[in-house]
């Protein structure tokens, strides 16, 4: 009975047909955050802290958002209010924390809310993603789960009619406690802006690193391998270029460039394509069919 370790990404919720991706949130509830945080303020020169339309257009997965937080909540960006920068820049109140708190607050709480939404539309059952839940609820592996998402797989597994309970690790908090974390891990903020990081909204530490060492097969599934979350799977991947580990790791992503992207990321930290099909019996899944 070997040890299997699963890795979950936006890439699962999104190939079960689910609207979960950043671009999809804030198409469907930017309106909204903006009227509430308008309102709340009451005057007719605030308006609510945006991107730049340049950074918007370019934010495709949330670890681009939280990239961008990190960018855009640093001295130089609010210091300057740079406008190529500036997450937090406001119309007369420009810089005030309290109010960038405010809206920050708000985007998190609307985000909770379009996920239930989305927790309450139905999944594509002849998914890829759908048909590895089948497959995972009846392994006899000892079977460990850990979700970059705050969706709740055994919400899915019911409706695929699957009777097992998962147990799963959530790692940025998860919908069916009420609690998201949303933001940064280490980096320098503007003083006072503290609210950004994730340690400040309750993320401790995870087991994830262990966990990755200790596994027999690793499944990564829809997981961007962006620089806020690479930095779990970082020393697995060195170790594995080393020769000091032969997991077996099997890596489902959506289509041809989203399988570059990856190579391309663990390739700047040294690992590249060769080191792991020798040396971790590498298998890749596209989700998208051509």
């Amino acid at each position: 009975m070997q040890n299997t370790l699963v890795i979950l990404g936006n890439g699962f919720d999104l190939d079960l047909g689910l609207k979960t991706s950043y671009i999809d949130f804030w198409m469907a509830k930017k309106e909204t955050i903006g009227k509430i945080y308008v309102d709340y303020f009451d005057h007719p020169n605030v308006t609510m802290p945006t991107f730049s339309e340049e950074i918007d257009k370019n934010i495709d997965t949330w670890g681009d958002l939280e990239e961008i937080l990190r960018v855009g909540s640093s001295p130089e960006a609010i210091r300057n209010m740079d406008h190529a920068l500036a997450i937090f820049r406001l119309s007369d109140i420009k810089g005030s924390t309290n109010a960038n708190q405010l809206y920050f607050n708000y985007l998190k709480l609307e985000l909770i809310n379009y996920l239930n939404e989305q927790h309450n539309q139905t999944i594509n059952e002849h998914s890829i993603a759908a048909q590895c839940l089948k497959q995972w609820s009846n392994t006899e592996d000892n079977l460990s789960i850990f979700n970059f998402n705050y969706t709740d797989i055994n919400e899915y597994a019911r409706k695929l009619n699957i009777n097992r309970t998962f147990e799963v690790n959530y790692i940025h908090g998860s919908l069916k406690d009420k609690n998201i974390i949303l933001g940064v891990g280490e980096a320098q903020l503007y003083e006072g802006y503290g609210f950004v990081f994730k340690k400040e909204q309750g993320a401790k530490i995870s087991p994830i690193e262990e966990a990755l060492f200790k596994a027999d097969k690793v499944i990564f599934f829809g997981v961007s391998f962006g620089n806020n979350d690479f930095q779990y799977f970082k020393e697995f991947f060195l170790a594995i270029k080393e020769g000091k580990l032969k997991t077996s790791i099997d890596i489902y992503t959506k289509d041809e460039q989203s399988t570059v992207n990856i190579f391309q990321r663990l390739s700047a930290v040294g690992v590249i394509k060769r080191d792991l099909y020798i040396n971790a019996n590498l298998h890749i899944e596209q989700t998208k069919k051509q």
